[in-house]
C-alpha cells in the first residue's frame, strides 16, 4: 500500500470537488464511488481480482485548509510484482490534483499577473503490470 498526503489552504468542499473531477476524468478507472458526506472517493482500476484500488479522503484541518490523503493498494497480495507502480500512480494522481486545484484559482490567489498563467491539461499515464 502506498500513501501520500497533500495540504491545501482552501476549503475542503472546493478541494473535494476537484478530487472527484480528477478521478472521474482521467479515464483510467473502471469505477469511481463518491461519498459526499464523508468526503471520500474510491476508484478501482483493472479487473475485480487483479488491479488497483485508490482512495482519496479530503479532511478539513481548519476553516480554509484541508488535507487530501491518497491511498493506493493492490487488490491481491501477489500484485506486488508490479515493481512500484502504486507509488508512481499515487505521485501522478497527487500532481494531477495539485494542477486541478491551482487551475481554478484566480491570478490574485496565485500572486502572479494574468499574462504569466499558462494552463496545460495534465495527463496521467498509469504503468501497467506488464511494463
Amino acid at each position: 500500500m502506498q500513501k501520500k498526503t497533500i495540504t491545501f489552504q482552501y476549503p475542503a468542499r472546493r478541494v473535494f470537488v476537484n478530487v472527484c473531477h480528477v478521478l472521474r476524468s482521467c479515464g483510467e478507472f473502471r469505477s469511481v464511488e463518491v461519498n459526499e458526506h464523508t468526503f471520500r472517493v474510491k476508484a478501482s482500476r483493472g479487473l475485480p481480482i487483479w488491479g488497483e484500488d485508490v482512495e482519496c479522503k479530503v479532511v478539513a484541518t481548519g476553516t480554509d485548509s484541508c488535507e487530501v490523503r491518497i491511498e493506493s493498494s493492490d487488490k491481491l497480495f501477489f500484485n506486488v510484482l508490479k515493481w512500484g507502480n502504486n507509488s508512481r500512480n499515487v505521485a501522478d494522481i497527487s500532481d494531477f490534483i495539485h494542477n486541478r486545484v491551482c487551475q481554478l484559482l484566480t491570478p490574485e490567489e496565485l500572486h502572479i499577473s494574468k499574462p504569466q498563467i499558462r494552463i496545460v491539461k495534465p495527463e496521467i499515464k498509469f504503468k501497467s503490470p506488464h511494463n
